[in-house]
């Protein structure tokens, strides 16, 4: 007899589990993304203008600069002119004209000679307004157009493609007259692309433009500028000027000058105009406690090397306000801690609380600006506060040697927060006020701590995570080294110093602009981030060579450094293009294509700087770092 047959019973496929699914997206993905990226990045630097590279040379050299400086010049004021010979690749060229408050006034003429172009836009100038009347401290700058470009597609512009702020001038024409806002306006007022169409489309900002100028359209136009400074032309860059390598000297100077821009910006309440926008010189109200400190710090730095009296006058009426930042209170041993508390005012639940904040970083910074205060003139009462200090950072820290970034205060816990650089803050006020006053307490806390960040700190499992751009550490490490010379210090501050100049854009490919080359990444490379790294290499860097380094790379690329940030303070030669070229004279700005301020932009790269020109010095490299 025959079996029945019966069919097998159909097997439902196990459901993927979440990480299955993951997995398999992650796996289809990976080829196409990874030829996407690839493509992205070989494809990505051919969309940045060449502008100051090989790729786009000058038009003319500093003689030719000088003669069509002169042309603007007479034609503004009404003078006949000798164009002389003619100057070729421009499609029209753009005068401005600068006072002691900024810009005066300005006009563009569109026109394939240059020297011809220029004289018509002084003499628009001097049409509007036949008055007008060129002071001896007014200053020229002149603006080459070289061709226009659709400003479309606007949004692959404002992210870089073929577009890039500083370098371009922009156009809008509509059939009522064009506008130009010309490249280092549009620099000077942070206007990104999509910001500088608008206000030219409703006639806000901007020059008017005659000549051949298109009826319709709006247009980026590659740009080539010249100003004057000392009866010289100057050739500008975003606003700027690329600068040769610096001497020590040059360096020192370089701090001189922001310095002096602290000085200046100290207010009678012995506050700093903080933070603000020098295109519009304006300052926010905003204030912070540490920064505060570190302003204070560097100008006692400044005064130590230069004995220019003034850092120090401004650095004592700083410390003034630090004093009154300070509060006081018994740990529970009974011994006075002292520490910098920060009040705010909040509205919660429809009633208004004050909200304490005490932070390890900034009792930390007070100390290392009260140790570098007592370097230059020590007194008892300027110790006890050191002392008592030192006590609140003691009472902060940890069995382990590390620390607690916050501290309760009047019965409002202390957030649970870990700050990176805290502790290093804090550890550095420690060991400073160890080299004046030689407690065993203040070593070994420090010791403790730096056992603690070396070894045990971003890792897992035995495997370190990460290596942070902890300069403040970086500092501390050098100065332990000195005193207590473990090997451990020394290679971790290599490890920091490398890891740190992974970062540096010094290679061709790297360098988009000439204004990047020394810059640290993300692009655009920040100023303040660079001044912090050279705080932390220069330390390291003495370690190091203690050890016996052969520092010359790490040299080389201090010098790197040092060119890029000094090429982002408002200098002399430039700062009339600002509206307030007087206060603006010496601040540090954020990037080379944001002119964005803060005290601390200034106080990183004076506090660097001045370790850098000091090794540069002593090693005989000059500029070249060899």
């Amino acid at each position: 007899m025959k079996k029945k047959y019966k069919p097998k019973k159909s097997v439902t496929p196990a459901r993927p589990t979440r990480w299955r699914k993951i997995w398999r997206f992650a796996s289809l993905a990976f080829w196409p993304l990874l030829i996407f990226v690839a493509a992205a990045y070989a494809i990505y630097p051919t969309f940045f203008d060449a502008f100051g590279q090989p790729g786009l040379p000058r038009l003319i050299d500093e003689a030719t600069a000088d003669r069509l400086i002169t042309v603007a010049r007479l034609a503004v004021q009404g003078q006949p002119i000798e164009a002389g010979a003619p100057v070729s690749g421009v499609i029209g060229a753009v005068v401005m004209i600068y006072g002691d408050q900024g810009p005066r006034a300005g006009a563009a003429c569109f026109g394939e000679d240059a020297a011809q172009a220029i004289a018509c836009g002084g003499r628009i100038v001097h049409d509007v307004a036949p008055d007008f009347g060129l002071a001896d401290t007014d200053k020229v700058s002149i603006h080459l157009l070289r061709e226009l470009r659709s400003a479309a597609p606007l949004w692959f512009r404002e992210k870089g493609w073929g577009y890039s702020r500083g370098l371009y001038s922009v156009l809008v024409a509509d059939g009522d007259g064009a506008r130009m806002m010309p490249d280092t306006q549009m620099h000077v007022l942070n206007a990104g692309l999509e910001k500088a169409l608008d206000h030219l489309r409703k006639k806000k900002n901007g020059v008017p433009v005659l000549g051949k100028a298109p009826d319709q359209g709006e247009f980026i136009i590659p740009t080539e500028s010249y100003t004057e400074y000392q009866g010289k032309p100057v050739a500008l860059y975003r606003a700027s000027t690329i600068l040769p390598p610096p001497t020590p000297q040059e360096i020192v100077e370089a701090c001189k000058l922001g310095g002096d821009y602290l000085v200046k910006i100290l207010q009678p309440n012995n506050k700093w105009l903080y933070e603000g926008d020098l295109g519009f010189d304006r300052y926010k109200s905003s204030y912070n406690q540490l920064r505060h400190a570190g302003a204070v710090y560097s100008l006692y730095q400044l005064f130590e090397a230069t004995g220019v009296e003034r850092y120090k006058e401004a650095a004592d009426r700083g410390w003034q306000w630090v004093l009154e930042q300070i509060e006081r209170e018994p740990d529970a041993g009974g011994a006075t801690c002292a520490f910098m508390l920060e009040k705010h005012t909040k509205t919660i639940k429809g009633k208004k609380k004050t909200v304490y904040s005490v932070k390890l970083g900034g009792t930390g910074l007070a100390l290392i600006a009260l140790g570098e205060r007592m370097k230059i003139n020590r007194s008892a009462e300027d110790l006890e506060l050191a002392h008592q200090l030192a006590n609140h950072i003691l009472r902060s820290q940890n069995k382990d040697g590390s620390f607690d970034s916050y501290w309760p205060y009047k019965e409002q816990p202390a957030k649970r927060i870990r700050s990176i650089y805290y502790p290093g803050e804090a550890m550095l006020g420690l060991v400073r006020l160890y080299q004046l006053d030689p407690q065993p307490r203040y070593l070994e806390a420090v010791e403790a701590a730096a056992d603690y960040f070396t070894n045990e700190r971003f890792k897992l499992l035995g495997m370190r995570l990460s290596v942070p751009p902890d300069a403040w550490l970086m500092l501390t490490l050098n100065e332990l080294h000195a005193i207590s010379p473990k090997k451990i210090y020394a290679d971790y501050c290599e490890t920091l110093t490398d890891s740190m100049l992974n970062d540096q854009m010094d290679r061709a490919w790297e360098i988009f602009y000439p204004d990047y080359d020394g810059g640290y990444y993300p692009y655009p490379p920040y100023v303040t981030p660079a001044g912090a790294r050279m705080e932390g290499i220069s330390a390291c860097y003495q370690a190091m060579e203690r050890v016996g380094r052969d520092n010359r790379d790490i040299r080389a690329l201090l010098a790197r450094a040092a060119r890029f940030q000094i090429e982002r303070i408002i200098r002399p030669e430039f700062a009339h293009l600002y509206p307030n070229p007087q206060r603006a004279l010496g601040a540090f700005r954020h990037s080379p294509v944001a002119n964005a301020i803060r005290i601390d932009y200034n106080q990183h790269n004076i506090s660097g700087l001045l370790v850098t020109a000091k090794i540069l010095e002593q090693a005989g490299a000059g500029a070249a770092g060899k």
